[in-house]
């Protein structure tokens, strides 16, 4: 890297006790240390990668955060769930277990055995840097040290005979006066700042330039404009090929209408197939209710055995669907006039509630996203009695 090959590279500033260049004695190669072996910090602290042992243990603590999140109600709905997403969305599943097994490691490491989930090539650097008799440590940028690089490090100044470690950094970390675990490390691995060079001082000298915020509001381009107002007109194509019928192209293909049918009425799960509507609901509520207003909305009978939509469902998606449209797009005419606050208001054709009052918003667009919703809440969630 860069910053090591600096390190290698300014040693040109010394000589040897016999007047010669100091830079014979220096290496970046992890497979040949020398008096001074500059490394990056990954090729000490790389993770093993196939590591049969941690993945168990990731899906084991995976599923029991699947339970824990009430998707399954014991190990063994979770497992069905873990492997029909495997089965379904490949990448998806990756992805999530790639997360977990991270977690496990991160787990691992900070109950102090970081040297057991190190890759083979790590380990055999830590072995030649101890072989060749490591006396000093320098760790520049050691604020990066927090997490798992500053696991691996502190737990391997024992196995290299405790040598003398030297940290370096211009930005301490906030992080480290906390009480977590790698704070707790962290404070006990570098102790005590031994010496500190004030910033003025780095200034004067012309190795620092003085530090100012410079923030500069800009207006997005006409074609910036047009992507985000466009964004939500997207969505809904999208949503509209997904409900078209299968194609000689894709024959196998089932519409979203009937993808929604199939599951509500068969009450067929990745996790199984529940008893009754109630079960079902316990499984899956969130399914539950937006596939019934899915159809519901767009005129489909609901299939056998399914609850119709209530009234209360209807406002409480009404209302969170003024609040995702209160985030979203106003489209271009909207963002230009976006200093008339009560535009969006008589577009819905409602008053401002009693006590309209102001509120502190970020940006002339924040003021229509509470507008409408104020309004609509009042009106809609406060005034259940009024009719609009």
């Amino acid at each position: 890297s860069a910053i090591q090959s600096q390190w290698a590279a300014r040693t040109d500033l010394f000589r040897t006790a016999k007047g010669g260049p100091s830079t014979v004695h220096v290496s970046t190669d992890p497979k040949q240390p020398a008096w001074l072996t500059s490394l990056t910090y990954q090729s000490v602290t790389l993770p093993s990668r196939n590591d049969r042992s941690l993945e168990q243990l990731a899906l084991d603590h995976w599923i029991n955060r699947l339970i824990e999140q009430e998707q399954a109600q014991n190990p063994a709905e979770a497992q069905l769930w873990i492997e029909d997403l495997k089965l379904r969305n490949v990448e998806y599943y990756h992805q999530r277990l790639s997360f977990y097994t991270k977690h496990m490691r991160d787990d691992v490491a900070i109950r102090g055995n970081a040297l057991d989930v190190l890759h083979a090539s790590a380990l055999q650097t830590l072995q030649r840097m101890r072989d060749v008799g490591l006396g000093m440590i320098i760790l520049d940028e050691c604020h990066h040290l927090l997490g798992h690089w500053g696991r691996v490090l502190a737990a391997a100044s024992e196995y290299l005979q405790d040598p003398i470690v030297v940290g370096l950094t211009a930005t301490p970390p906030e992080k480290a006066k906390k009480e977590t675990e790698d704070a707790k490390r962290y404070r006990e691995y570098f102790g005590p700042v031994d010496f500190e060079v004030p910033v003025p001082a780095v200034v004067k000298d012309g190795f620092l330039a003085p530090y100012q915020d410079l923030a500069y509001f800009v207006r997005p381009t006409s074609e910036e404009l047009h992507f985000i107002a466009q964004t939500s007109d997207r969505l809904d194509a999208l949503i509209e090929e997904l409900c078209q019928p299968s194609t000689s192209d894709q024959p196998h293909r089932e519409s979203l209408p009937a993808y929604l049918q199939r599951v509500l009425s068969t009450r067929s799960l990745p996790t199984g197939t529940t008893e009754n509507w109630d079960d079902f609901v316990l499984r899956a509520p969130a399914f539950a209710s937006y596939a019934r207003l899915f159809l519901h909305e767009r005129g489909i009978a609901q299939p056998p055995g399914v609850p119709k939509v209530d009234t209360d469902e209807l406002l409480r998606n009404l209302k969170n669907r003024c609040r995702n449209w209160g985030r979203s797009s106003l489209g271009i005419s909207g963002m230009v006039s976006a200093d008339r606050p009560t535009k969006p208001i008589t577009v819905w054709q409602i008053k401002p509630p009693p006590n309209y009052g102001s509120w502190a918003c970020r940006s002339p667009k924040s003021v229509h996203r509470f507008a409408r919703l104020r309004s609509l809440e009042y009106w809609l969630i406060r005034k259940p009695k009024h009719k609009h």
